[in-house]
């Protein structure tokens, strides 16, 4: 889906601005399709006769995850699923087992990605910016994810829950990982673009830090947008290959070091030809 005229403008001005240049990802929902993989978790419940439908099940584990991680942020995510799972079954009037509610917790590892995820990211990679994942989950879970993703790259950072001790929406998560990228790559918040589809989540928390954002809009997620039509983004993208493509496209195929140093050669070269002797002289340089 093209950026309109003006966000491209804005777009280019964003991505080219900086000197260093962190894109700042959602994970779950974003590069991992979530909604899929916990649907697929969820199937001892949804399976029983007059169970509501996995989507309204999804809503209500989502609901309860959310309460406990708001009042018990230093829960690890495998117990915050677990628990989801229990309180979400009984608030529906479904039976539910110990066995059935510990294997949700421990599902996350197998939640697949999104078609697009691996070859986005590794096209951003070489177009030279440094990708960090700010994430609601514990560091086990994620590396299971991180094995499914880092395909000709890896992640210059992952910041997660555990390491943070508490759970998006917080502004702490967003600032912990602000300064961690400032100690490792020296960059302001002005050069961290947050990607990601969870507006509630990642995109509206962020931009009351000042960050901008770039929506990944995952057609039919519910997690995370339903119920933040409101929030308009800064930009927005059919998909992660969309967005890619529209960054190599703004940097012309081009790493942003390359499109840097392009840019000092050019004023340099401005430069030389303004001090050259002209007719009648002149002493401006």
């Amino acid at each position: 889906m093209p950026l309109a005229k003006e966000d491209l403008a804005r777009f280019n001005l964003t991505v080219t601005a900086a000197d260093n240049r962190v894109l700042q990802f959602d994970c779950y929902g974003t590069l991992i399709d979530w909604e899929t993989g916990m649907k697929d978790a969820l199937k001892p419940l949804s399976d029983q006769p007059g169970a509501p439908d996995p989507d309204t099940i999804l809503a209500t584990v989502g609901k309860h995850a959310q309460h406990i991680e708001g009042d018990q942020p230093r829960t690890l995510y495998p117990d915050v699923l677990e628990h989801a799972y229990e309180q979400a079954a009984d608030e529906l009037g479904l039976k539910w087992t110990q066995r059935d509610a510990e294997l949700f917790g421990y599902s996350c590892p197998r939640w697949p990605e999104f078609p697009d995820s691996a070859d986005a990211l590794k096209k951003l990679h070489e177009l030279g910016f440094k990708l960090t994942v700010l994430s609601n989950v514990d560091n086990r879970s994620f590396e299971g994810t991180r094995r499914v993703l880092e395909r000709g790259f890896n992640f210059d950072a992952v910041y997660t829950a555990a390491d943070i001790g508490s759970y998006k929406p917080s502004a702490q998560n967003f600032e912990y990982a602000m300064s961690k990228d400032f100690d490792q790559f020296g960059t302001e918040p002005r050069e961290i673009l947050i990607v990601a589809n969870s507006k509630l989540h990642d995109l509206e928390p962020g931009r009351k830090l000042g960050f901008k954002g770039a929506w990944i809009d995952r057609k039919g997620a519910h997690l995370g947008v339903t119920g933040q039509e409101d929030f308009e983004p800064d930009w927005t993208f059919s998909s992660m290959a969309d967005f890619a493509d529209t960054v190599s496209s703004v940097l012309g195929g081009k790493s942003i070091h390359a499109s840097k140093s392009d840019e000092a050669n050019q004023v340099l070269t401005n430069d030389e030809e303004a001090c050259k002797p002209h007719f009648p002289l002149s002493t401006a340089c």
